[in-house]
């Protein structure tokens, strides 16, 4: 989805078109544009509504999205020289929030308009998302290998003891795969967001304070590549837990199939099915590890 700003003129009032294209496959997004504080809405097209949360005009599609022009006019105050716009929009398929591009600034006293540069905002979110990301891989995969070494320090463990804490440690392994597919994604969110508000910096402030949010995404970025490959090499160390899981399961069958005969020998029918659906559970879960 890509959403561009255009501005006119008329006297005292701003005439404002917001463009948006949709990307193929993409059914809603969410439009939430930011006027210039103090300015007043005159109209807004297609409900957008700016009453319940001043100095925001917003628009909601929760399905069939397709391309359309928003518009919506401003009473310009007397006593302004500029005016800043600030909007944001989220489609389907964005991860974070995008700024609203094309014409943002409006100079009151010769009437022009200039094109916005990428929001120091977005950056700022998108390189923060990345350290946060960072951080909560880094617990999911040392708490995998805590629990992990946990299973593996069982002294002579029965098959109960497997199971629960085998079943915390592939819960946990699970969750760190998957926060660090998304580290890596934020990781390069968070580089292409500081690269462009570096691109288009040009005070000195600005180019400060880009710079320094090019160092840390590009940190983040590193670390993040690094938090995965170190949880490719933890599965691949504690895959042998698996055969302590496997032991355990034959020893379980064995016992339950003892069960079974000792009641059988006694005629103890509540006993044997017991018995008979602890070894079946035992042999489906055994089955289902050789298969992994």
């Amino acid at each position: 989805m890509i959403l561009n700003r255009k501005i006119q003129i008329n006297e005292n009032v701003a005439h404002i078109e917001l463009n948006v294209e949709i990307n193929e496959g993409e059914t809603y997004y969410l439009i939430d544009e930011v006027i210039p504080e103090g300015w007043n809405v005159l109209s807004a097209s297609d409900g957008g509504s700016y009453e319940a949360f001043p100095g925001h005009i917003r628009w909601v599609v929760i399905q069939n999205a397709c391309d359309k022009i928003y518009s919506y006019k401003l009473e310009i105050p007397d006593d302004v020289g500029r005016g800043v716009f600030h909007g944001l929009y989220m489609g389907e398929g964005d991860k974070v929030e995008q700024p609203i591009m094309g014409e943002s600034v409006i100079n009151v006293g010769n009437g022009s308009v200039q094109v916005t540069k990428a929001h120091e905002r977005i950056a700022d979110d998108a390189v923060r998302t990345s350290y946060l990301a960072n951080m909560d891989a880094k617990a999911a995969l040392d708490s995998f290998v805590r629990l992990s070494r946990k299973v593996e320090g069982l002294t002579d463990p029965t098959h109960e003891q497997v199971r629960y804490s085998q079943y915390d440690a592939d819960t946990a392994r699970d969750n760190a795969i998957i926060a660090c597919k998304y580290i890596v994604e934020y990781g390069i969110l968070g580089m292409e967001a500081a690269k462009d508000a570096m691109s288009v910096a040009s005070t000195n402030r600005e180019i400060l304070h880009a710079t320094g949010l090019v160092a840390k995404a590009k940190k983040y970025a590193e670390e993040s590549t690094m938090t995965a490959q170190l949880l490719a090499i933890e599965i691949e160390k504690y895959k042998h837990i698996d055969a302590i899981q496997k032991r355990t399961l034959r020893a379980e069958i064995v016992i339950q199939l003892q069960k079974e005969r000792e009641a059988r020998d006694i005629n103890d029918v509540e006993s044997m099915k017991k018995a008979m659906a602890a070894k079946e559970a035992a042999l489906a879960k055994l089955i289902e590890l050789y298969n992994v």
